[in-house]
């Protein structure tokens, strides 16, 4: 639902016809194996408490997050070589949990992201009990798993942690900073002031592009 909703279903309808030309659904399928026939969007969020598993539903199949990507860069749309992640808001808390399990990127990007759920605020919690199965008292191992900075040590690629110095998520930045640093991980925190959570004003966006532009330069 929502204003975006007609444009998100043209195209993960659209998306079909591209899947249908994809030399990788084609070695797939020669290779007698199911070919990807669709694209969903969705939120990715933790998996709710008593949701049964993708796999268990679809006996043992998995979805990635980064098959996009896999399909881009086998198509010779992407360069392996020279990928960059950026992620804003959840998409940046989403970006800091890709970056612990796949090191393909050469730099990444995470704006105004939540680092760490134990540091959200009230509401957030109690939302986010209802996702992990129990509030952080009851379920400190799932609060942990699901928090970017729990995965730092794991961590091998650049990140420009980019918040607004006003903002309740500054807490995460210094967190995030804090927990790279200690694993050894090159980082780079840059507070914007004056600014909300979505850089609203000309001058942060101003900043905020450049500052990613730099940084990915840096490491292109």
């Amino acid at each position: 639902t929502g204003p975006a909703a007609g444009l998100i279903a043209d195209y993960c309808a659209r998306a079909r016809e591209v899947l249908l030309q994809s030399p990788v659904n084609a070695r797939r399928i020669a290779e007698g194996k199911m070919p990807a026939t669709h694209v969903f969007v969705f939120w990715p969020g933790v998996r709710p408490a008593g949701m049964v598993p993708f796999s268990e539903c679809y006996g043992g199949l998995r979805a990635g997050m980064l098959s996009g990507v896999d399909l881009l860069t086998a198509r010779g749309l992407a360069d392996p070589g020279a990928l960059f992640l950026f992620g804003h808001s959840y998409g940046g808390y989403l970006a800091g949990r890709i970056i612990a399990r796949d090191h393909r990127f050469r730099a990444a990007a995470c704006c105004e992201a939540v680092a760490d759920l134990r540091l959200l605020d009230p509401v957030s919690r109690h939302m986010h009990a209802g996702w992990l199965g129990g509030d952080v008292g009851r379920m400190p191992q799932r609060w942990e798993a699901a928090s970017p900075v729990a995965h730092a040590r794991h961590v091998r690629t650049p990140v420009l942690l980019i918040y607004a110095t006003s903002g309740n998520l500054a807490v995460h930045g210094r967190a995030w900073r804090r927990a790279l640093t200690g694993a050894g991980v090159e980082n780079k925190l840059t507070m914007v002031p004056d600014t909300d959570h979505v850089f609203s004003s000309g001058p942060a966006q101003q900043r905020l592009i450049q500052t990613v532009a730099e940084w990915f330069e840096r490491h292109r």
